[in-house]
């Protein structure tokens, strides 16, 4: 879907992914920083978690160690609208 990033729920960056730029704690990373984690999807793990605790008890389901998943970056443009990064100058 498209535009499915627009009612995506939102999550926090966990803190163990903070970096300090010039003093200032900032939840954000540079890409080539997921490289070097145990897990592609290590960044998602406690967004994953709460999700998997949402899943009937009954069921049986949970996220396996190695999910199949998609990632888009996204990004707020200068309109304050957040947008995919590769489109961070659209107005939509």
């Amino acid at each position: 879907m498209a535009h499915d990033y627009r009612i995506a729920e939102s999550f926090s960056v966990p803190e163990r992914f903070h970096l300090v730029v010039g003093g200032t704690r900032l939840p954000v990373g540079h890409v080539a920083m997921l490289q070097s984690l145990d897990s592609p999807i290590a960044l998602f793990e406690d967004a994953v978690r709460v999700l998997e605790g949402r899943f009937p008890a009954q069921s049986n389901l949970a996220v396996p160690q190695d999910p199949l998943v998609c990632t888009t970056p996204l990004a707020q443009n200068a309109a304050g609208v957040i947008v995919p990064s590769n489109e961070g100058t659209s107005r939509d």
